[in-house]
Order: C-alpha cells, then sequence, then structure tokens
C-alpha cells in the first residue's frame, strides 16, 4: 500500500507542485458576525484553515467541527435557558 501512494504522489523527488494531493486551504470566518478573521500580528492579512485536501481538482473537506478555547473561571453568558 505504502508503495503505491508513493507512486501516485511522484515518488521522493517529485516537486510540490507536480504531486497529486495538496492540502486545501478556506478563509477562516467568524460565526457570530460572518466576518472573515485577520491573522494577530497584522490586520490586513487574512486567516486560513486547513479543511481538507484536494485531488484531481476536487476540495475534499475532511475537518467539519469547529473548536475553540473557553475559560471555566470565567462566566458563562448563554441566556438561552433563560425566561
Amino acid at each position: 500500500m505504502k508503495k503505491f501512494i508513493k507512486e501516485k504522489m511522484g515518488g521522493v523527488f517529485c516537486g510540490r507542485k507536480e504531486q497529486a494531493i495538496h492540502p486545501y486551504y478556506e478563509l477562516s470566518v467568524d460565526q457570530s458576525t460572518g466576518e472573515v478573521k485577520t491573522t494577530l500580528y497584522c490586520e490586513t492579512e487574512l486567516t486560513k484553515v486547513l479543511k481538507g485536501v484536494t485531488a484531481m481538482g476536487k476540495a475534499i473537506v475532511t475537518r467539519f467541527m469547529q473548536w475553540r478555547f473557553e475559560s471555566k473561571l470565567a462566566p458563562s453568558f448563554n441566556l438561552e435557558f433563560c425566561e
């Protein structure tokens, strides 16, 4: 199986541009505002996130979930159950 994958990817000395499979990136979008996220260091540089792979000109999305960091010490402002 490994030999088959190496042959399909072009072998050890194949350049990156000649490889059959490439990473697929999309712009990172803030789910609450709908705005495209920028980097922490430069407000004009947009953030890209890895979403999957491209093969034979088609994008195959393999990452569906979006994770976020939250502090357990900070109060939660989720008010959907309040009356």
